[in-house]
């Protein structure tokens, strides 16, 4: 999805479906089909919703997913301080 920031914590923009080589393929770019749009809102720094609609020609999928960060441990605190000199190392 490429995506623009459309209000505060929300994002919206155009969905595409590429086909294409696998990846560990080294052949010309996968081809680009624009199938529909979505939305990104978050209502926090670690929950929001993807909305989307997606039209294959025939027929046209609308929904709503529920989205939160997920952690695997325990998050760093960055400490700020002074930088060490490093022109000093041996």
């Amino acid at each position: 999805m490429t995506a623009y920031k459309s209000a505060e914590g929300v994002y919206s923009g155009q969905l595409y479906r590429t086909n294409g080589a696998p990846f560990s393929a080294y052949v010309p770019p996968a081809t680009a089909t624009l199938i529909g749009a979505g939305t990104l809102t978050f209502s926090s720094a670690t929950t929001g919703t993807f909305a989307y609609a997606v039209n294959d020609g025939a027929n046209v999928a609308t929904q709503t997913k529920t989205i939160e960060l997920q952690t695997f441990g325990p998050v760093p605190t960055c400490v700020w301080g002074a930088q060490p000199d490093l022109t000093l190392a041996t």
